[in-house]
């Protein structure tokens, strides 16, 4: 799965949004990509673990509230996110990648850290292509193209609406059965 991390890195021109990475070789990888104008990398979880180098930009920590207050509508070309960093705040976060990015989003990570079917049925909402790759070891890559896809302020109210009600009704009946 490395392997074809990197080869989509090596893809990526413009702006870049990262989150939740901290592998050495992916944030190398982006860092050294010379068709990569601009980049921003965020984690909310997470830590880096390791010495920062030279040619290292410490990742910022940032509450998810403010990702869509720092990224402006459409400026975004590519989103790389590990799934494990932003999981739990996916009834904004999917909101989000739809209005700040342009081009494509990919999601990575274990495929047993997330249903990945929900999130796939909440990104169908708005009309776009994706694609997944899965892998023998448990490990996937979503790859989501939002350039056309069409939302508008009333269309994301509804569905925060319904993830709303969908959230609290699993709750409930996780409550009553345990």
């Amino acid at each position: 799965m490395k392997h074809d991390l990197l080869k989509v890195i090596s893809n990526f021109k413009g702006n870049v949004f990262t989150l939740g990475i901290v592998d050495k070789d992916l944030i190398s990888a982006i860092q050294n990509n010379t068709q990569i104008g601009h980049y921003l990398m965020l984690n909310i979880n997470q830590t880096i673990e390791y010495a920062k180098s030279d040619k290292y930009k410490p990742t910022k920590r940032i509450k998810i509230k403010k990702i869509k207050k720092k990224n402006k509508k459409k400026k975004i070309d590519y989103t790389l996110c590990e799934i494990s960093d932003c999981k739990a705040h996916f009834h904004t976060f999917i909101n989000d990648t739809i209005y700040f990015n342009k081009a494509k989003v990919f999601y990575y990570g274990d495929i047993n850290e997330y249903d990945v079917d929900v999130l796939i049925r909440k990104y169908r909402r708005y009309n776009v292509v994706i694609n997944i790759t899965k892998y023998p070891n448990g490990e996937f890559i979503l790859e989501i193209d939002t350039s056309k896809a069409k939302t508008n302020r009333f269309k994301s109210l509804f569905y925060r609406i319904i993830d709303f009600f969908t959230m609290l009704f699993d709750y409930l009946t996780d409550f009553l059965l345990s």
